[in-house]
């Protein structure tokens, strides 16, 4: 009897992981919406204390970050993972018990936050408490998938593997870093430092080595072929590993940081480029002769959209990194357009390609196409709306300010622009919203059918 890499895999576990993940997508955004709107209708939600900008400002990063990209990856990677490694899960149990502790990290930070209680670190606000129930949870995440990987029955270690091995690694190693240190023994310019090492690596040494493995795995199977070179994607992962985690004092240039700390952090962030570069040319040689797959695949549809944004942001992110560009934009809404083309642009796209291709497989019955249409073109004019406006209001409030025009004057002009934004956010979330309801109407339909 032919073997099935299906039967690896444990589909209840998979599913429920990725529609919740979708869940707290549509919560995450929604909160970042009503938070834009507070930009230019200040007194929106101002008498009710628990919806502070700041306290909603927190769940909404923190919910895009740990509720929906994480939760997401955690469950792509037990799709993946087993198919890869021909083997079931090593500890079934310890996937599950990740779910149930993972949400609760969720739900106890939202609560902490929405009564006013963080760490006072940026990026790294979740209570000291609840950070340690994260580390146990990225403990169990790692039994599971490393006993997966080393009782593996396929030869060969895809590169996939390798990325999300080495993502578990970083991930734990600057987690505890960025959550202990400068809350305990390096308080100032110290902690400082390590703060911005923390929160970069969030997203070059978790976010994208997890995200890369998933578009890694989706794009050979939505066209059909294997990746273009075995080589560019060595290239690229030791490209990443060695000049990412010296970029987080980008984020101080001009500050009391040592200039040659800063120095090190723009060379680094610009050699960045080589292995962005490297992948998205692995990624567009694989669709060398499969570009028709490009309108026929939601998955290779999203995976190359994604690639295409992630070229921009980390082709955008080298500029912004030089000393002439951070004089303009440096506190300013360009930073944050630069925030959503990475953690939107790039890596949720991703994993709505893998959506489109795991869930049809975990539920039995195909996505809607129509509705899959709707959730791609909204998203997308909304992402390129939400990146264009926030990028010109960056480059206005620089200008602005360098020609010394009064801070509420530059708040008072930049009102139109924020509320294009708002529209922009619309098209996002309502897009969210779409997924949800195809994945939800999808599941249901097969059980009706069942």
């Amino acid at each position: 009897m032919e073997e099935s890499l299906d039967d690896y895999i444990d589909k209840g576990l998979v599913k429920t992981y990725l529609f919740t993940a979708v869940i707290w997508l549509c919560i995450a955004t929604t909160t970042g919406l009503l938070l834009s709107v507070k930009f230019w209708w200040p007194a929106f939600l101002a008498h009710i204390p628990y919806l502070l900008f700041t306290r909603m400002q927190f769940i909404h990063v923190k919910g895009v970050i740990f509720a929906w990209l994480t939760t997401a990856l955690f469950g792509v990677s037990f799709y993946y993972v087993p198919r890869l490694a021909r083997q079931k899960l090593f500890w079934l149990k310890g996937a599950w018990l990740l779910y149930f502790l993972w949400n609760f990290i969720i739900i106890a930070f939202i609560i902490e936050f929405l009564l006013g209680h963080n760490k006072g670190l940026p990026y790294a606000e979740i209570p000291i408490w609840i950070n340690y129930i994260v580390v146990l949870a990225f403990v169990v995440y790692a039994a599971v998938i490393f006993g997966t990987i080393f009782n593996r029955r396929e030869d060969i270690l895809y590169v996939s593997l390798w990325y999300l091995m080495a993502g578990i690694v970083w991930t734990a190693l600057n987690y505890i870093v960025g959550n202990w240190i400068p809350y305990y023994w390096a308080p100032g310019l110290e902690g400082a430092m390590i703060n911005g090492f923390y929160f970069h690596n969030v997203v070059g040494l978790m976010i994208t080595p997890l995200g890369l493995a998933v578009a890694y795995y989706v794009l050979p199977i939505g066209t059909s072929r294997p990746i273009y070179s075995h080589r560019l994607s060595i290239i690229g992962f030791f490209t990443l590993a060695f000049l990412y985690p010296f970029n987080g004092a980008h984020h101080y240039i001009f500050s009391p940081i040592p200039v040659w700390v800063q120095t090190i952090a723009i060379v680094s962030s610009i050699l960045l480029i080589l292995p962005v570069w490297v992948v998205t040319t692995n990624f567009f040689g694989t669709m060398h002769g499969k570009w028709d797959t490009l309108v026929k695949s939601m998955p290779v549809k999203f995976t190359i959209l994604g690639a295409v944004f992630y070229l921009l942001v980390c082709f955008q992110g080298p500029i912004q990194a030089l000393r002439s560009m951070q004089k303009v934009i440096h506190f300013t809404d360009w930073v944050v357009g630069h925030a959503h083309m990475a953690l939107y642009g790039a890596f949720s796209l991703f994993i709505f390609g893998a959506i489109y291709l795991i869930w049809p497989v975990v539920s039995g019955r195909e996505l809607d196409k129509n509705l899959g249409d709707w959730h791609f073109w909204l998203g997308l004019v909304g992402i390129i709306l939400m990146v264009l406006v926030l990028s010109v209001v960056g480059l206005l409030q620089g200008t602005l300010w360098i020609a010394q025009v009064p801070f509420l004057n530059v708040v008072v002009d930049m009102k139109p622009y924020w509320f294009i934004r708002t529209i922009a956010g619309v098209m996002m979330v309502s897009s969210f919203f779409v997924l949800l309801y195809n994945m939800w109407k999808t599941d249901k339909k097969q059980q009706a059918a069942d």
